[in-house]
């Protein structure tokens, strides 16, 4: 029973769209603008950088705050998977959200404030911002740095952590589908690129 109620709080926690809560007070319905995604990217895009720091800072927060709530590891291990469906699948927003990696950093440092090894976000953040400077591709940042999380994951001994990070590459990498189509086909847009209202 805890686990299921654990899961539900995470996952209201998760629904909630900060960014186009944000966005919606300039006017602008961010589905409908540049990628139509409601992160911080395409919030950049649109609205420009401060509108994405807050984006980026609720994102994280509504990830962090269930698993720092929850009162014990495995709970905050659950509530973090809840907390990542709720942004990708937003009860808020007919069961449509984010692409979940604002929400991930946030459960990421909430797990990691309770097992210690903080070594394993050093090294997913660096993974993940040289690949944005390399590339200026987020969506192949957060690919990439999901897709290591896994093997680092297991490297650390800790079964719940692999368990949330395996769980986590699934949600991530579907929510990044179309994401990989454009790379694929040469048609992402830098994160540096800024759009006006247009749609693609």
């Amino acid at each position: 029973m805890d686990l299921l109620l654990w899961f539900l709080v995470g996952y209201l926690f998760g629904s909630f769209p900060t960014g186009w809560i944000l966005a919606r007070l300039k006017g602008v319905d961010i589905r409908k603008v540049g990628s139509g995604n409601i992160g911080a990217a395409n919030v950049y895009r649109v609205l420009g950088g401060k509108y994405a720091l807050f984006t980026a800072l609720g994102d994280a927060l509504k990830g962090l705050l269930p698993v720092i709530l929850a009162p014990t590891y495995l709970l905050s291990i659950v509530a973090a998977m809840g907390a990542l469906t709720g942004a990708i699948f937003s009860i808020f927003l007919g069961l449509r959200g984010g692409k979940g990696f604002g929400a991930l950093v946030g459960t990421v440092l909430g797990i990691l404030s309770r097992n210690g090894a903080w070594w394993t976000f050093l090294v997913l953040f660096t993974t993940w911002l040289s690949t944005v400077l390399f590339s200026r591709y987020t969506s192949l940042a957060n690919i990439v740095a999901i897709l290591t999380s896994v093997p680092l994951s297991a490297l650390s001994g800790d079964p719940l952590l692999l368990s949330f990070f395996t769980f986590a590459a699934v949600l991530i990498l579907y929510s990044h589908r179309e994401n990989i189509q454009r790379l694929l086909e040469g048609r992402e847009r830098s994160f540096l690129e800024r759009v006006k209202n247009e749609r693609w």
